[in-house]
């Protein structure tokens, strides 16, 4: 975990002294609860809020109940841009996690890779390869 958080630190070193108008990046994380209340989440909350200008996108997998304790820190600056896949979603609780509400199906049961992609309040049924 501490090579973790000191890649995470250099790299938001690195944001912070980013140009505008430099190449796209992506950072891809997994299992992000395990980083939500770490040493190394004023990092990621600075790559995810600077980076918004930046062209910096954060792609993360992470437990929904992570998310739904999240009411402060990166974990809750990535739930603001209102995108993200809700994989095999509750109908009931998980479209709050970005702000849409999931339809009722009259087959609850997703195979594994279906889902909802949301974009800022638009919702469309997908399957991800696997």
């Amino acid at each position: 975990l501490q090579g973790c958080e000191d890649a995470i630190s250099a790299f938001a070193a690195q944001v912070e002294q980013r140009a505008p108008g430099a190449r796209p990046l992506v950072v891809v994380i997994d299992d992000g609860e395990e980083l939500a209340e770490s040493p190394a989440s004023p990092a990621l909350e600075t790559i995810v809020r600077k980076g918004r200008d930046l062209d910096v996108r954060v792609i993360c997998a992470c437990e929904r109940q992570a998310l739904q304790r999240a009411f402060g820190g990166w974990l809750r600056e990535l739930r603001k841009e209102e995108h993200g896949l809700l994989l095999a979603p509750d109908a009931d609780v998980d479209g709050d996690l970005l702000a849409v509400r999931l339809p009722r199906r009259t087959n609850p049961v997703f195979p594994p890779g279906r889902g909802y992609l949301v974009r800022r309040g638009t919702l469309e049924l997908v399957q991800v390869a696997v």
